[in-house]
């Protein structure tokens, strides 16, 4: 087999992406377990901002994100249905950094992670907000991207900052 055929360029670029995006991940294992480090995060549910209605878009970027995150060993995401729960009855509404540390603090969790998807034309933006509970700290991270199709795309790389965030020791 030519490795320079369409094919093989495509198998590749495919296998080189995998891994950058598996990469991160493995990296938080390894630097947590070296710190004997275990990290607690609530994933609140996203806001969309859509001219149509968009319910399983966000479902699907807050599963996405806990699935995402969760994934690395020394992150437990706590379940999504105790999340809301305590929204529920705390009846938050708008989420800010506040409402995020005050459920934060009613789930025992070390971070909460919120934030929205908006779509405006062709355009897509998702910004979230990475809050420490204990010191009320904040990290914001987004990406932007083209298309309904861009949003797993989007919704990885906030997922890959955000365990590259949590990686590193508070306040740094």
């Amino acid at each position: 087999m030519n490795l320079f055929s369409s094919r093989g360029v495509f198998l590749s670029g495919a296998v080189t992406a995998a891994l950058l995006l598996v990469l991160p991940f493995c990296s938080l294992s390894v630097q947590a377990a070296e710190r004997g480090r275990h990290v607690k995060v609530a994933v609140l549910p996203w806001n969309v901002f859509s001219a149509e209605e968009m319910d399983f878009v966000k479902r699907a970027v807050t599963d996405m994100l806990t699935s995402r995150i969760g994934a690395v060993e020394a992150i437990e995401v706590v379940r999504s249905d105790l999340v809301r729960a305590v929204l529920e009855e705390t009846g938050a509404g708008e989420l800010t950094d506040g409402t995020a540390v005050d459920a934060g603090r009613r789930l025992g969790v070390d971070y909460v992670l919120y934030g929205s998807l908006s779509f405006i034309g062709d355009f897509v933006s998702m910004d979230a907000r990475l809050v420490d509970v204990a010191g009320g700290a904040a990290d914001s991270f987004f990406s932007e991207g083209r298309g309904m199709d861009s949003v797993i795309e989007l919704t990885g790389t906030i997922a890959s900052d955000v365990v590259d965030r949590l990686s590193r020791p508070p306040g740094t």
